[in-house]
């Protein structure tokens, strides 16, 4: 009896053994399925990997590329900008008082100078809207002031792109019609002008026409 109950036991640990080991080569084919899938997965990652490098690289690529096609674009509006500009060409000074006539010339006598005029051409430019035009007249003396208005008002305009307010002279109000202007500011003072040299600046929406000098002697 003894015996038969130690086979009968002997018989449920082998069926145990037999299902434990069953459940083990269950386990050990979801494991090696597990390692396949995690292998493809490792190899998935370094290709996602590799191509994440290339894409990092492309993005820096672009983004090169668009910070130059934008400073290309800036530097292309800034020369269109600079087209539709109007520019002065010819700029001639004339001196002289309300008893001498003008005369052309680059210095003048203090003794015989109490008026001065600015007489230029505008060229055409198809690019610029014909519209009025404010043409500013910024007369500087020897020591960097500008001379204001005859009238004692201090006056000024604002420099194109900038919050910069320059005062001015004169200035003249004329039609632009897109062809070839003749213009003349003239300065006139009830004192004789001061011994020096002189700048003068001529400004259009915001934006310098163009320059010349002349002395007072």
């Amino acid at each position: 009896m003894e015996k038969k109950e130690l086979r009968s036991i002997q018989l449920i640990e082998e069926n145990r053994y037999n299902q434990i080991k069953s459940k083990v080569s269950v386990y050990e084919g979801i494991l090696k399925r597990r390692d396949l899938q995690i292998t493809s997965l490792k190899d998935v990652n370094d290709s996602l990997t590799s191509e994440n490098q290339y894409l990092v690289q492309q993005k820096s690529t672009l983004t090169t590329q668009i910070d130059s096609l934008q400073e290309h674009q800036g530097e292309l509006e800034r020369l269109i900008d600079d087209a539709k500009a109007l520019r002065a060409y010819n700029i001639t000074i004339w001196g002289g008082s309300k008893k001498n006539k003008l005369k052309e010339g680059v210095s003048f006598k203090r003794k015989s100078t109490s008026q001065v005029a600015i007489r230029f051409k505008l060229s055409p430019n198809n690019l610029i809207q014909e519209e009025n035009k404010d043409i500013f007249l910024c007369l500087i003396d020897a020591e960097g002031a500008t001379i204001y208005n005859p009238d004692n008002q201090i006056k000024f305009f604002r420099l194109k792109g900038s919050d910069e307010n320059r005062f001015y002279t004169t200035k003249k109000t004329l039609s632009y019609e897109n062809d070839l202007q003749n213009v003349e500011l003239l300065y006139q003072s009830e004192n004789l002008l001061n011994k020096g040299e002189y700048s003068v600046n001529l400004y259009c929406d915001g934006e310098l026409l163009g320059k010349s000098s002349f002395s007072i002697l």
